[in-house]
């Protein structure tokens, strides 16, 4: 059984820095400055680089109970903290880890390995395990890109339906590389987009004869 960094590692090396190259170098490593404030950790990933204001002795264990690399905003995309209303979500940090074990193999199957300008892994698995743990009746959602996002929530709700809006149908990228179109979304894309904030949505959920409470729906 792998440890819980290597599969973190594992799917973190198939990301790619927007300004990389085709060999994976980017500009930084070609050449930019490698000094860095002595408070600070540069942690490589090949091309990926992430720069820590924590000692690198938190990075080592993020996920061993340390607070170290937590943030007000949790971890991995999945909030954890306390909400501004002094509430705190369900989950426990045991669930992410959890989550995390059983969502690195499934990210892995993922079908656009290369999502530049998308959605990366920490928000793919913050994604995945929110919209799992909500389990809502209709998921919404607000740009679809090449269906990254779709093929997240729907390996996180098999039959659940999804309303997608994105001013360019997925179908469409699949002429240059890899695109995810689901079978069981309805899409408001190309010349039937309408923007999330225009859209009648009273309308839209009784022509689906969509009987779902705005508290069951994931946007």
């Amino acid at each position: 059984m792998p440890t819980m960094n290597k599969m973190l590692e594992r799917a973190l090396n198939t990301r790619r820095s927007p300004h990389a190259g085709e060999d994976g170098a980017s500009g930084e490593e070609e050449g930019g400055d490698e000094t860095a404030d002595e408070s600070k950790t540069l942690i490589h990933s090949r091309d990926l680089i992430c720069i820590s204001a924590f000692p690198s002795h938190h990075v080592s264990r993020l996920f061993s109970g340390s607070d170290g690399l937590e943030s007000d905003f949790g971890s991995l995309g999945a909030p954890w903290c306390r909400s501004k209303h002094g509430k705190t979500v369900e989950w426990t940090k045991e669930d992410l880890i959890k989550g995390l074990e059983e969502f690195v193999p499934i990210y892995e199957t993922r079908p656009i390995k290369n999502n530049m300008y998308g959605m990366g892994f920490d928000h793919s698995f913050g994604l995945w395990f929110i919209t799992r743990w909500v389990k809502p009746e209709l998921m919404i959602e607000s740009g679809a890109f090449k269906g990254h996002s779709t093929w997240v929530l729907r390996q996180a709700m098999p039959d659940t339906h999804i309303l997608s809006l994105s001013p360019r149908h997925p179908e469409k990228y699949l002429k240059k590389g890899p695109a995810y179109v689901d079978g069981n979304c309805t899409y408001f894309a190309g010349k039937d987009f309408v923007d999330f904030g225009s859209m009648d949505w009273e309308k839209v959920m009784k022509e689906r004869d969509q009987r779902s409470q705005p508290s069951s729906c994931v946007l």
